[in-house]
Parts: structure tokens; sequence; C-alpha cells
């Protein structure tokens, strides 16, 4: 956000978003759309502007575990039981197989499984941001 902030009037950027990036990519476009000449969601989260930038992670995080099996043996856990919001996710090695490097070769599975850390689904803070935040101003 600050970097778009801080553009020239006259200068545009492409602004490209992948899987929980497409949130903040949404975010962008809705606070600075005149600095921005494409946006594009690469299987990406896509939510309205009209809620909080996190509804539809929670909305999602509802789901997982209920009826939602897409995500297979990834976890999601609480990172701080006093904060409800805060939760991680670490993705699992079926996940990785089946749904992440299904066309990959073996090798770079195998170092991705070797390199997959626990991530934050940003919930915490995404939470906090709001639509009027004087910070995010056009």
């Amino acid at each position: 956000m600050e970097v778009l902030a801080s553009l020239p009037a006259e200068e545009k950027v492409i602004l490209v978003g992948h899987s929980l990036g497409g949130v903040t990519l949404a975010l962008a476009a809705d606070k600075f759309p005149h600095k921005i000449s494409v946006a594009v969601f690469v299987t990406a989260f896509m939510p309205d502007t009209t809620h909080r930038p996190s509804f539809v992670l929670e909305q999602y995080c509802e789901k997982i575990g209920k009826e939602d099996d897409s995500w297979l043996d990834t976890q999601f856990s609480q990172c701080d039981e006093s904060n409800p919001s805060h939760i991680s996710m670490l993705f699992g090695r079926e996940f990785l197989t089946i749904k992440l490097y299904q066309l990959c070769p073996p090798e770079d599975l195998e170092l991705a499984k070797m390199l997959v850390r626990p991530g934050s689904m940003f919930i915490d803070n995404l939470s906090k941001e709001t639509l009027d935040d004087p910070k995010l101003s056009r």
C-alpha cells in the first residue's frame, strides 16, 4: 500500500496476486484504482471490497474441517488461544503431492516437502483493517 501511495499521479502498475495474495490485491485495487493498470488474480482468493478485508478468509475458515476436504492433510491451527483469528496453516505431504506439485518433477516435490513451513492466514492483521483506513487513503 505504501508503494502505491508513493507513486507519481501519472504512473500506473500491473499487480498480480496468487493464493492469499488475492486478498491484498483486492484491497489495493479498491484503495488505488487510479494507480492500477491491470489486476490479475492467479488461482487466488478474490474477496469483495464491501466487507472488511478479512471477511472472505473468516468465512472460509468456518468451513474448514466441517464440509471442506479439499485441503486434504493440511493442518490449520490457532497460534494463540486468546486470539481465535490468529490462524496458521501447514501444507501436508498429500496436499503438496496431489494439489500443488502434481505436474512437477519428483525432485521439486521432494524439495517442497523439505522446505514447507507454517504460514499465517493473515486473518488477524486483515481483521484490523477497514476500507476507510486513513493510512490507506487515496
